[in-house]
C-alpha cells in the first residue's frame, strides 16, 4: 500500500512539473510575441487620424530609408494582406495625377500635409472584394504606419510622421471584406417648371424616392411625381460604362423629349440605408443652368 502512495505521489508530482513548464512556456511564448512587436515599433507618432488611429513607426524602415512595406506590417501586427503597390508620388505632376494613381474604386485626396482615403463599400482586387487593412504614409526618411484591426472603408488626417508633408511615397495593404455590401441607386429630379420625377415611388415608398439595385449594365424606370399619378414613367435610368474606361456613367432621359426638362437633379449610390436620407445631400448632384433631356452623371468608380 505505502509503495502505489509513492508511485500515485511521483506521478502526481511529474504532472504538476509539466503543467508548471508548460505554463511557463506558454507565458515565455506570450512575452516574446509582445517583445517582437514591440522590437518592431519605435513609437507612436501624430497626427491621429479622424478615426482615432494612432499611426506607428516601426524600427525595420531604418536601414532602408525610412520605406516600410505592407509585409513588413504583416509581419508586426500578425495579419496577411494584400499587398498594394507603392505609388511614388514624385512620378507625378500634379496632386490629381497623384490621386488618379490608383484604383478607381479607391478614392484618395491630397490636401495639403493630409491624406484621406474612401472606398463606397468594398473595393475589387483581382477578383477578391477588399477593405484597407494600413496606410503606409511616407515623408522625409521616415513612415508612419496606420494600422486599421478590423478593416477600414474611409479614413482622413493621414500624415506623414511628425505632421510631415509626404514627400515620398504612400502604401495602402489591403484585408479582405467578408461580404461585399450590397448598394442602391436612388434619384430625383426637378424640371424648369418645377416638376418632378424619382426612382422608385409609389406607396410602398410613400410615393416619394424608391430605390433599385445598383447594378452595371441595369436599367430602370423613372416616375411623374413619384408614380402617383397613374403609374406615367418619364424616362429611364442607366448604369453602363460608356466611354469604356473601366468607371461607371449613370445616365437619365426622357422619353419623348419634351414634357420633361432635367434642371436639378440629385442620385444616390451606396449603402441601403443611406438614400433615406434628404435628397440635397445626395453625394452626386448636377444643378443645370439649361434644362435638358437627358444628364449624365460620372462616377469615380
Amino acid at each position: 500500500m505505502v509503495g502505489k502512495m509513492k508511485k500515485i505521489t511521483y506521478l502526481f508530482s511529474v504532472l504538476l512539473v509539466l503543467s508548471f513548464l508548460y505554463s511557463c512556456d506558454k507565458q515565455m511564448a506570450d512575452e516574446i510575441n509582445v517583445g517582437l512587436k514591440e522590437a518592431y515599433v519605435e513609437a507612436d507618432t501624430t497626427p491621429i487620424s479622424t478615426n482615432g488611429i494612432v499611426p506607428v513607426v516601426l524600427h525595420v524602415d531604418k536601414p532602408r530609408g525610412g520605406n516600410v512595406t505592407c509585409a513588413d506590417v504583416e509581419e508586426v501586427f500578425k495579419v496577411s494582406y494584400f499587398c498594394g503597390d507603392k505609388i511614388n508620388y514624385d512620378d507625378y505632376a500634379t496632386e490629381e495625377d497623384f490621386e488618379n494613381a490608383f484604383p478607381a474604386w479607391l478614392q484618395v485626396k491630397v490636401e495639403g500635409i493630409y491624406i484621406s482615403f474612401n472606398i463606397d463599400g468594398c473595393g475589387d482586387l483581382d477578383g477578391v472584394h477588399v477593405k484597407v487593412g494600413a496606410v503606409i504614409v511616407k515623408g522625409s526618411n521616415s513612415s508612419g504606419v496606420y494600422y486599421y484591426p478590423n478593416g477600414s472603408i474611409g479614413d482622413s488626417h493621414l500624415a506623414a510622421p511628425g505632421d510631415k508633408y509626404m514627400v515620398s511615397n504612400l502604401t495602402f495593404c489591403f484585408v479582405a471584406c467578408e461580404q461585399p455590401p450590397q448598394k442602391v441607386i436612388a434619384f430625383k429630379a426637378y424640371s424648369s417648371s418645377y416638376q418632378w420625377t424619382c426612382s422608385g415611388g409609389g406607396p410602398e415608398n410613400d410615393y416619394f424616392i424608391g430605390p433599385y439595385d445598383f447594378v452595371s449594365g441595369a436599367s430602370y424606370k423613372t416616375w411623374w411625381y413619384g408614380k402617383e399619378y397613374g403609374d406615367i414613367s418619364v424616362g429611364n435610368l442607366s448604369i453602363l460604362d460608356l466611354d469604356s474606361d473601366g468607371k461607371l456613367e449613370v445616365v437619365v432621359d426622357n422619353y419623348d423629349k419634351t414634357a420633361f426638362k432635367f434642371l436639378e437633379c440629385y442620385l444616390y449610390v451606396g449603402a441601403p440605408e443611406g438614400f433615406t436620407t434628404t435628397y440635397m445631400s445626395y453625394p452626386y448632384q448636377r444643378i443645370l443652368t439649361t434644362a435638358q433631356d437627358t444628364v449624365v452623371f460620372q462616377l469615380p468608380f
